[in-house]
């Protein structure tokens, strides 16, 4: 059987391919926080949907792509976690293990696909503007974990991306 999260990464991969021939980057970079709860108020869901969404859903895309990837010889991959998977956070223990897990994921994928020349790399930035981040409280609730001046935005992301989506990104 098929989960659904599955189905959806390989869905995704068939419409590029059918409308670009090929797949030369993947770029995991959906995410969910937690509630803010403590691990001991948690219930099932609010531990569980973070973990689907953004360490399941990274595996499945990357599964789902691999294929492409390698019959190419060619690829980027690049999963996003964030500093909390680094560091942790208080109230995001499901948050923080998710995004962790991407790290281990990412270093275990990079191993397996060594000398296929697919790069496969992990990027945790700190805390991004967003419309979930915003969500979750405003910007002088979430300076106090921001030890720049300011919150990042997604520009400033953007650059890091690019390089590791390039081929100069192969040699280093």
């Amino acid at each position: 059987m098929i989960s659904p999260a599955a189905g959806a990464a390989e869905e995704s991969v068939a419409v590029t391919l059918s409308a670009f021939g090929r797949l030369d980057v993947l770029a995991n970079i959906a995410g969910i926080g937690g509630q803010g709860e403590t691990l001991l108020e948690q219930c099932q869901e609010l531990w569980d949907r973070p973990l689907l969404v953004n360490l399941t859903g990274t595996v499945w895309m990357c599964r789902a792509a691999l294929p492409s990837m390698l019959r190419q010889s060619r690829g980027s991959i690049i999963n996003t976690s964030s500093s909390f998977g680094v560091a942790g956070n208080a109230g995001s223990a499901a948050f923080a293990a998710a995004k962790s897990g991407i790290l281990g994921f990412t270093k275990a994928l990079a191993k397996e696909v060594a000398g296929h020349r697919i790069n496969v790399n992990f990027v945790a930035p700190g805390l991004i503007d967003s419309p979930g981040s915003r969500d979750r409280g405003t910007a002088q609730e979430w300076q106090k974990w921001v030890l720049w001046p300011r919150i990042g935005e997604p520009e400033d992301c953007a650059g890091l991306f690019l390089f590791l989506a390039s081929d100069s990104a192969e040699s280093v």
